[in-house]
């Protein structure tokens, strides 16, 4: 049982801190890979939340959540947008855990949804953009793209893991 082996290793190293960013993160994967998607997203993160809960831990707990769970205003997607209403597995599981963190925060639980678009880093896949198109330069080879106007704002993640650390230090709450 998953939620056993969390209990037992968050028994074993008492940490102060959980980091979840996990999870199946590819939005055309997700169509594919229903189940695994929302397990990866929803089901892990509510396994950590539950022992947080029941064992009535101080730890602080951040959850990574796509950005693309809202829909964008003039261009611009944050907190104060509405959902996104694509029907996307991917984005839909994301939902569900930045509603389920907001749930489990009423039980006065550290917790912080932490919202980022697309997270570039040299560990990504070579079907990712960023990486297929470095690659497709590199050796000068022809690549194939979908949709050019589709406006993606890309983050480096050694950029991305010194936002996270600075708000590790603030109260728990959606970022």
């Amino acid at each position: 049982n998953k939620k056993n082996e969390i209990n037992n290793i968050i028994q074993k190293y008492k940490p102060k801190k959980i980091f979840y960013f996990s999870g199946q993160s590819s939005l055309t994967r997700s169509i594919k890979n229903k189940k695994e998607t929302l397990s990866s997203h929803y089901n892990g993160t509510k396994n950590f939340l539950d022992i947080l809960k029941e064992r009535k831990l101080d730890t602080k707990f951040y959850k990574a959540n796509s950005g693309y769970i809202f829909s964008p205003i003039n261009g611009v997607v944050n907190l104060n947008c509405k959902f996104s209403s694509n029907d996307n597995p991917y984005i839909k599981a994301q939902q569900k855990v930045f509603n389920l963190i907001k749930k489990y925060r009423k039980f006065r639980l550290n917790l912080s949804n932490l919202i980022f678009m697309q997270i570039e880093s040299p560990l990504r896949k070579n079907d990712f953009f960023i990486k297929k198109v470095c690659l497709g330069a590199k050796n000068k080879k022809k690549i194939i793209v979908g949709n050019l106007k589709t406006f993606r704002d890309y983050s480096w993640i050694t950029d991305v893991v010194k936002a996270i650390f600075l708000t590790s230090n603030l109260k728990p709450k959606d970022y």
